[in-house]
Order: structure tokens, then sequence, then C-alpha cells
């Protein structure tokens, strides 16, 4: 066998002899290192997860916590305006209705409406306009008190108002007298006033709020995008009998679908459910990203030191996490304005907020530590504690007035509500007192009764404390014979210093003006606050005389400027005065014949006085005489349409009818515009009649296409009432539907002060107007104020000069000035101008020279009723008819 030569030199890819055991040593190392990283890893990974969990669910539960006390206090103020409602009802008479009115000025900031029902679901009286008389028979709220046992408060779900359109949440209570339901309170409740809760956290939009019955109902959920309401929640942990207090849970949301970590806790005094969820899908984003990181820098050991910083990064952030859930959790318990003291089983203080320091003098470095006997005045004796422990240990609660030591040693009387937390055990872990001083409670009711007498803003008695004082002042005088002025004040030109300067500026000239009506009208003299920018006075012992030099002084003492806002504002006011007892021997009479001679003196050119007289008196009951037979005139037929040519003014042909209403009365016979629509004006009978107007008109014009005649188009006067209402679009499209007439037979006229109020929405309602085919036309043109720049976003047809410029051009040259500006800025704006009130050749001439396009008036033609215009063939089958000028 040959000899085998044998090399020195070690085997590709085999280590020496000599490197295996340090080899094996490094491998080990390494291979330890890994186990000891990927096991670190893996732990910290669980670990961190759980401590994520945790902190959430503390925020979750604690903020329920915190809920549920805000919505306790807010409960406790329904239960009380409850409570004085209840107190306030009597078989006859309104004193349950002005309790109501009184209340929901306290409780405004809570309740958006006070109700109260019948004992059929009739509603007796509402806060809300147009309310009384609607039934609610029907409504959950309502019916849960038909039958005992009786509710003290019940919480009904979410109810769209079928008056108001708006979802409220109904506290509801029933009035009980022997047994027997005899009425219904009912507090609405915005569902917007717990999503200001949402807010005032900061949450995560995709967070949420939940306010639940016991029974599953939601009765609103609020998140970053809104307010959700009118869902059942089913299959949830917190709606099992057995369920703890507080607790958490993870699940998907029955209603958006996201996955969230839910901390709830349970009132069950008003079977209540309040729970926070926060957003997995973001509460754990940064968790997911640190842990993706974490497993690919552990399988890569040349970025091993990288992986180990960026956990190490994880984990202060993590840290950072966790202590701004913290913070966000001390700042819900130090957000409430009461003081609140947590101790554990023993009593011994654990935590206090910013509210017991201040009202205690302790600063938290003092207090924590120590009992709550630190506190002890020594004015309650040890039956007093012992009662309080034993109500404590039994129900889980104990509230009412205690009086406690400051630190300086001072006495305090405060109302204290004590709270028992236990752990699922069952064992006592902490109390936690909830208590505020009852004197600030005390200045707080105070204010709320002033302000329930007094105007806020100028310090003023309401209306409710005059109409008093001016009873007794009717009862004085019956006894003593004497006489008294009451008179109506009513600020000049108000609303132009509203909408020029701001609101701001005129409450601020409202609150000036009640110095110098003060001022002025002497110590003796009774003012109040009515309304707006109206003011009430009443002169007791006074005659004609004094009443004139009194509002005369009130005159005189408002010719010097008042500065508001760095403007000098000069402003009058227009005085009605009525006497007692020559004009009225009661409040309503005395205040309303005040009013009409307030009225009276506006028209006689504003800033003066007038007194009531038998001129007024007349006004007033042909006022009342309208409003009362205006309504039957409707109902009954005796309305009828004229209808007036508008004239092309180059041609003669006429384009167009304006449909003038008349009132063939009974008595008085044919009665024309001026007669009633003043009076109309006046009151919502302008509504009415517009809408009389409208409908006969287009069943004129279906009536004249039946027939196989063609009209021109018609013009009908929209009222500004009927239009700010948002009235005036349903109306035409209803009679277009109605009669199926064609749009463009159809016109409207709006006057200038129709488009000022809210201009946003008076061109979205004529674009309705003009995408439907009807033409526009704005009456009364340059009577008003309205802006001329703004006027070209309007969609409009037509410009009419007012009839009181046409009727002064042969004789006043601003006339002729304003009708040239306003024909030129048709002509400039695209659209035709119609002159109304053209009675005279010579008017016509100058109107025609301008430029003006269209006209109208008895120098055409009177309004002629439906005979007379197919006898004077202006409505026929032929060719328009061109109209000859009556000379």
């Amino acid at each position: 066998m040959p000899a085998v030569e044998h090399s020195s030199r070690p085997r590709s890819g085999v280590p020496s002899r000599n490197n295996r055991r340090p080899l094996a040593i490094t491998a080990a190392a390494l291979l330890f290192l890994l186990a000891l990283i990927w096991s670190a890893t893996l732990w910290d990974i669980s670990r961190s997860e759980k401590e994520v969990q945790s902190t959430i669910e503390i925020t979750t539960r604690t903020l329920a916590r915190a809920l549920s006390e805000h919505m306790m206090s807010t409960v406790k103020r329904l239960e009380l305006t409850a409570r004085e409602l209840d107190d306030a009802w009597a078989p006859t008479g309104n004193e349950i209705i002005e309790e109501a009115n009184r209340l929901k000025k306290s409780v405004g900031d809570l309740a958006m409406q006070i109700t109260i029902v019948e004992p059929t679901g009739v509603v007796r009286y509402s806060t809300l306009p147009f309310v009384a008389g609607v039934s609610i028979a029907d409504r959950e709220h309502f019916k849960v008190h038909l039958a005992p046992p009786w509710r003290e408060m019940f919480v009904g779900k979410p109810v769209l108002g079928r008056v108001s359109g708006k979802w409220t949440i109904q506290f509801s209570s029933p009035i009980v007298r022997n047994d027997t339901l005899v009425g219904v309170i009912v507090l609405s409740v915005e569902p917007d006033y717990f999503a200001s809760f949402f807010r005032s956290l900061g949450l995560d939009p995709l967070d949420s709020i939940d306010v639940i019955r016991s029974d599953g109902a939601l009765l609103v959920r609020s998140t970053g995008d809104g307010l959700i309401y009118g869902h059942v929640i089913s299959g949830t942990a917190y709606l099992k009998e057995n369920a703890p207090v507080s607790g958490n849970f993870r699940r998907p949301s029955q209603i958006d679908g996201i996955e969230r970590i839910f901390g709830y806790y349970k009132l069950g005094q008003y079977g209540l459910i309040f729970a926070v969820g926060s957003a997995v899908q973001n509460a754990f984003v940064p968790y997911e990203q640190i842990r993706e990181v974490t497993l690919w820098g552990s399988s890569l050991i040349s970025i091993l030191l990288v992986a180990l910083g960026l956990l190490a990064y994880d984990s202060v952030r993590r840290r950072d996490d966790a202590n701004r859930q913290l913070e966000l959790t001390g700042q819900v318990f130090d957000f409430t304005g009461e003081a609140i003291c947590i101790t554990d089983s023993n009593t011994c203080i654990l935590a206090v907020n910013d509210s017991f320091c201040r009202l205690t003098g302790f600063s938290q470095t003092e207090i924590i530590g120590k009992t709550p006997r630190e506190l002890a005045s020594g004015r309650h004796g040890k039956e007093f504690y012992r009662h309080m422990w034993d109500q404590l240990l039994s129900t889980g609660g104990w509230e009412g007035e205690i009086w406690n030591r400051k630190k300086d040693g001072t006495h305090y009387l405060e109302w204290l509500n004590i709270k028992v937390v236990r752990n699922a055990q069952g064992t006592i872990t902490n109390y936690i007192g909830v208590f505020a001083d009852i004197k600030k409670i005390a200045v707080t009711q105070r204010r709320i009764e002033f302000l329930a007498t007094h105007d806020e803003l100028t310090q003023l008695p309401n209306r409710a404390v005059f109409c008093d004082r001016l009873r007794s002042a009717l009862d004085a005088s019956s006894a003593t014979g004497g006489s008294f002025a009451v008179a109506f004040i009513d600020i000049d030109d108000f609303k132009i210093v509203n909408d020029s300067i701001g609101h701001a500026a005129g409450d601020n000239l409202l609150k000036e003006m009640a110095v110098r009506l003060i001022a002025a009208a002497g110590a003796q003299a009774i003012l109040s606050r009515f309304g707006g920018d109206e003011f009430t006075l009443l002169l007791e012992n006074a005659d004609e005389a004094a009443a004139a030099a009194t509002a005369q002084r009130i005159i005189e003492s408002l010719r010097q400027p008042i500065m508001v806002s760095d403007f000098e504002i000069y402003t009058g006011v227009s005085i009605g005065i009525a006497m007692h007892p020559t004009h009225g021997s009661d409040i309503s009479t005395l205040l309303q014949n005040a009013d009409s001679a307030m009225y009276h003196a506006k028209e006689q050119g504003k800033n003066t006085y007038s007194f009531f007289n038998d001129d007024l008196q007349i006004k007033a009951a042909i006022q009342l005489q309208v409003e009362s037979s205006l309504p039957r005139a409707i109902a009954e037929n005796e309305l009828v349409l004229h209808y007036q040519p508008q004239v092309e003014l180059d041609s003669g042909r006429v384009v167009g009818l304006e449909a003038l209403v008349r009132w063939q009365h009974p008595h008085d016979g044919m009665l024309f515009p001026g007669k009633f629509i003043p009076q109309a004006e006046k009151s919502r009978l302008i509504d009415r009649l517009g809408e009389w107007v409208a409908d006969n008109a287009a069943a004129q014009i279906a009536q004249w296409l039946s027939a196989g005649l063609t009209p021109p188009k018609v013009s009908i006067n929209i009222s500004p009432s009927q239009f700010l209402r948002g009235a005036a679009l349903p109306m035409i499209e209803q009679i277009i539907d109605k009669y199926s007439i064609p749009p463009h037979l159809l016109a409207i006229e709006l006057t200038e002060s129709a488009l000022m109020t809210d201009p946003k929405e008076a061109r979205r309602t004529l674009g309705k107007f003009r995408d439907m085919g009807l033409e526009i036309s704005i009456d009364d043109f340059g009577t008003g104020f309205s802006s001329l720049s703004s006027l070209r976003h309007y969609p409009i047809n037509l410009l009419k000069v007012d009839q009181s410029f046409v009727r002064d051009l042969e004789h006043a040259p601003d006339a002729c000035a304003i009708t040239q500006t306003v024909i030129d800025l048709a002509r400039y704006l695209g659209i035709s101008s119609i002159a109304e009130g053209i009675e005279n050749e010579g008017q016509f001439t100058k109107i025609k020279l301008m430029g003006c396009n269209i006209g109208q008036g008895f120098f055409f033609s009177k309004a002629l009723s439906v005979e007379e215009l197919v006898q004077q063939g202006i409505v026929s089958t032929g060719a328009t008819t061109i109209i000859a000028p009556n000379k």
C-alpha cells in the first residue's frame, strides 16, 4: 500500500481544531445573546400590550365615572326643576306656566324646552312657541307615566320634535295628586349638550362617549363626526344583571363597526350607563409600529444595537403616552369646580383636587396622608357621624349638609356627597367625597333670582316685575281715585345700529339708554326693559302735564350723542303715553293703548311723544275689525282679484298683469287694498292673504288656458314675512303643481326689506324661483336701504320704481335723480325696469325719456276684473293687445 501524504493545512470550510473551541464559545454566546434578546423582546412586547391596554382601561373607566358625575349633577338640576314645577301645579290658574317660564331661564343651558302635558297627552303649555295643543300621547316618555308605580324621573329615548324639528332627549316626571295622574312635566335636552363634554376632553375623533339606558336604548353617542341616536345596544357586558358598577370590555362597535376598548360606569339610580370607548385602531398604532421594528431588529444581528435603541425609545415613548393619559385623568379630576377628596379604606387621604385646597386652605402636601378628621368642626356629635357611617356602609353613599373647619380655623357649611368604592370581591378600597360651599351656592341662587326678575343687560326690572307694579298701582288707584301714566318707549332706528356696527354695540347702546332714562324719569318712576329695544315707564300719581314733562325730559336727555364702539350715536325715542283711568282700567288695555300711541309718535316723525286719543282708538278698532273679519272674508270668498296691465312703453304691448286684491265687504261695499292691507301687514293675516292671492291667481291662469286664451304673465306680491319664514317657495311649488300651469306665466314681486334680513338665504330661494322659470321683480325699489353692490348677486329680472318717485317727477328734482339712477342701475345689471303709478302724460313722457322699459298706472288702465280683461281683448286667443293711453 502506498504511503499517504498528510498536509498540515485545514480543509476548506472546516475550522481548525484550535479555533473550534473559541468559535463554539462565541456561537454559544451569540445564541445565548440572541435567545436573551428574543426572550426580552417577546416579554417586552407582551408587557407593552398589557400596559397600553391597562392604561386605556383605566382612562376610559375614569372618564366614564367623570361623565356619570357630570350627568348626575345635570339630572339633579332637572329633578329640582321638575319638583318646583310639580309644586306650582294647581287645578286652575297659570302658576305652573309662570313657573315654567321662570325656570326656563335658570336651566336654559340644559333644557331647550319645558313642556306641561295634560293627562290626555295634549300639550298644555310649552316654552317653545306653536307647541301648545300638540299631542304626545304616543311618546314613550308620556306613556310610561299613565299608571303606577309613579316614576320620579324617567329618561326617554331621543325623539324628533314635531314642531321644533330638533332631536331631543326627554326627561319626564309625573304630576300626581291623590294617586291620580294630573299631568306630566317634560324637560327636553338637546343631545349636543353631551357632545360638549366630548369636545372638552379633547379625545380622538374615532373615540366615543355613549349614554345608554339600562334596557339598551342608546340615548346619544358622541364622536368626532357628530351625534348618533336611536340605536338599541344588545349583548354587551354592562347590560347583564350581575354586571359590576364599573368595568371594561373590548369589542367592535354595534353601530359603526370600529373596535374599541370601552370603560363604563352604571348609574343605577336613574337606569343609565355611561361608556367611553377608545378606538383600538389609533390607541395601539404606536405599539404595533414599535413591535414590527423590534422584531425585524432582533432578527438581524447586524442592527442589534439599533434594535435595542429603538426598544428603549419605544419604552420611553410608551411611558410618555402613559404619563399623558394620567395627566388627562388628572385634568378630569380637577375639571370640576367642586372639591374632591379620595381616601383609602382606612380613610387616609390619598388625593385631593385644586378646588379642595382652595376651599379648605390646606395644600396637598399638608393634607395627603392625614384623615378627614383634620376638617372636623366639632359642631356635630357622635350620633351624627354614627348615622352617617351606618348609611354610608349600608347604601354605599351619603349626602347632606355638614359643618367643617378650614385651615385658618373658620367654620363653613358644605354640601357633602360621599361614595364607597369596592373592588370585584366587594371589599371597600376607597371613599370618594365631593363637596361644595353652600354659601357660594346661595350666591348663585340669588343671582338666578335676580335674573328671573331683572333684565341681565340693563339691570332694569323685567316685564313681569313691571306688570306686578302696574297691578299694584291699579289696586291703589281704585281705593284713592288717583291717576297715573303708563308710557311705551321705543328706540328709533335701533336696527340700523345693530346692522351697521354690530349687536355688541347695540347692547352697549341699550345699557347707556337705560342709564339716561333712569336719570330723566326720576327716582319715583318705575322703568323696565319690556323687550328688545322697548322700555316701559310707570308714573304714579301723575297727570297729563307731569307725564308730558317727563317725556320731554327723556327726549332732551338724548340730544347729546352716546359713544358706542368709538362711534358717536345720535338717537332718539318715540314715546306713547296712556293715562289711567281715561285710557284704560286694566293692564292689557293700558299697555296696548300706550303701544298704539308710541306707533303714532313714530308716524309723526319719531323722537317725540304722543298721548293716546280717540283717533288712535278708532285706528285700533279698525285694526281689530280687520283682524276679526278678514279670516271670514277669505273663508267665505268675499275677496276678488283685479288685474292691472303692465305696458311696454316703446310698443304699447301688454306684457304682464299685476294681481291686486279687492274686498267685497257685505256692509261697506268694495274695499280697496289701502283699507285693509296695512292692518293685515301688522298681523300674520298678511301671510294668509298672500296665500289666497297666489292660489286664486294660479287658478285663474289655469282657467284662461283651459278656455284656449293666451294670458300675459301674472305678477303676485310675496309679503316679507312669508319670504323670511321660508313659506314662499313651497307655496309657489304647490300652486304650480296643483294647477299645472307653465311657470313662465307666473311672476313674483318682493320688496327690498325681504332681501336685507338674510341675504344668503334670499339668494338661495330666489335661485330656486329662477330655476323653476319664474320671473322675479323687486318692488318699491329705492325706498329701502339695500346695498347696490350686493344687488348684482340676486337672480332678478325686474326693478320696479316706487310710485312715490314717479308721482313727484314733474316737480321734485331729487325724485327725478333717484328714478334715473334706478333705471340706469337696471340697465347696468342687464335687467328691465318698470315704473308704477304713471297717472298723466307728463309722467309718461319723462319716464319714457329716462329709458324705462315698462309702465303701469291709471294713465294706461285701472285694475280690471276678469270679465273686463276679456272684453278689452287683453286676455284673448289672438295677438297681444296694444293699450292706448288714457289722455
